[in-house]
């Protein structure tokens, strides 16, 4: 409380130097002379008020300024509690750009076309002859936050393990594909594998 409010001893001070200002004053000693004229019982009921005066004054000054610090320390709780939930969303704003960076890809895919030419780039860098793979089931999907999922499925045959494996690492790291799930048959002749790719690629629509 000391260090809200003053102390007891400066109010009284403050309180006791208005009277002294007021007893100095011209009209108090007006007052004065006025009070003298009255009879004896209205003197006594002045006496009583201004006894009353002196008692609450001080009271009301002490509740007066316990009010204005308890408002001024609630001004500073909410002060408070609004740097902490903005501080508490910047910091869940920087967590969700950094879960987005790891998510979503770096290229848009909004079509079909676009989505068989990203798979011709990547067989293209495997040197894997592009009719091996196809597309099909190819949908999309848009959130609230303009943010856009592709599903499809990817078609391959006569692979090697070794360039299924190059081709499952570009679309994961390079594109940042989510593979849903993975059909593998192998042809126990040529050992070459033929099977489905089922993928989610999400992309920011700006």
């Amino acid at each position: 409380m000391s260090n809200g409010l003053p102390s007891f001893k400066k109010i009284d001070e403050f309180i006791f130097s208005q009277i002294d200002n007021l007893k100095a004053s011209p009209t108090y000693q007006q007052m004065i002379d006025q009070v003298s004229s009255l009879d004896d019982e209205s003197q006594k009921k002045i006496n009583y008020s201004l006894s009353i005066f002196i008692v609450l004054f001080p009271i009301l000054i002490i509740l007066f300024l316990v009010w204005k610090n308890v408002d001024v320390n609630n001004s500073l709780k909410l002060k408070r509690n609004i740097q902490l939930s903005t501080s508490e969303i910047s910091t869940k704003i920087r967590r969700l750009k950094n879960v987005e960076m790891g998510v979503i890809g770096p290229n848009i895919i909004a079509s079909e076309e676009e989505l068989q030419s990203a798979i011709k780039n990547i067989l293209k860098s495997q040197n894997i002859a592009p009719d091996k793979f196809s597309v099909s089931e190819f949908n999309i999907s848009e959130s609230i936050t303009n943010l856009k999922r592709v599903s499809a499925l990817l078609g391959f045959r006569s692979l090697s393990i070794n360039d299924l494996t190059n081709v499952l690492r570009e679309l994961i790291s390079t594109e940042k594909m989510i593979i849903l799930d993975l059909v593998i048959k192998k042809d126990p002749s040529s050992e070459l594998l033929t099977g489905s790719i089922k993928i989610y690629h999400h992309f920011r629509n700006e």
